[in-house]
């Protein structure tokens, strides 16, 4: 008999008691000559390591502690960009939080029209909805009620660039539409 078949058959109830909902984490950094420097650093490694894999055994111990000192350099770059960058944890909301939260945030009559003209479909409202995602799903930093999405929404101090708002509107659209899938082969 194989392990799996003397393991005993889990009810439906015991196998979604360990189910997790789906997390991500974005980094949103605050120093653009860190970030380049960084990466930098990761591409240089890259290219070493090429050589030394292209060069087999006949790579040199130099190669090997160049390498050993890029990747102690890229450690040193990654904690110091750790401490300038704010860490954005999302978390799924449930299928049916989400398509309230749509409901909530309904098109207006003007992007409803600007949709049909260009023949899309809208889901929701642009302007009010990605905060209001983010807001739903967002469960570090820790912060007071409403805060993130008035920030993103409002931007009182214009410190967020389109990439950086959309970087964290996909992360809050990911955990709710992605599910972990595994192939495990045949079972």
């Amino acid at each position: 008999m194989t392990k799996a078949q003397g393991k005993a058959k889990q009810t439906l109830r015991a196998q979604r008691a360990k189910k997790q909902k789906v997390r991500t984490t974005v980094w949103i950094g605050s120093d653009m000559e860190l970030a380049q420097r960084l990466r930098d650093a990761k591409g240089r490694r890259v290219r070493l390591e090429g050589a030394i894999a292209v060069r087999g055994d006949d790579a040199t111990e130099s190669d090997r502690r160049n390498l050993a000192s890029l990747n102690e350099e890229i450690s040193k770059l990654e904690e110091e960009a750790r401490e300038t960058s704010i860490k954005f944890v999302f978390e799924a909301i449930g299928r049916k939080r989400f398509e309230q939260l749509k409901n909530e945030h309904p098109p207006t009559e003007a992007q409803t029209a600007d949709a049909i003209k260009a023949e899309e479909a809208l889901e929701f409202n642009p302007d009010t909805f990605p905060a209001a995602l983010i807001e739903a799903c967002c469960v570090e930093p820790e912060r007071e009620p409403g805060e993130l999405e008035e920030w993103i929404r409002d931007d009182p101090d214009d410190e967020w660039n389109i990439t950086e708002v959309q970087e964290l509107f996909q992360a809050a659209v990911m955990v709710n539409m992605t599910a972990p899938r595994y192939d495990l082969g045949k079972g």
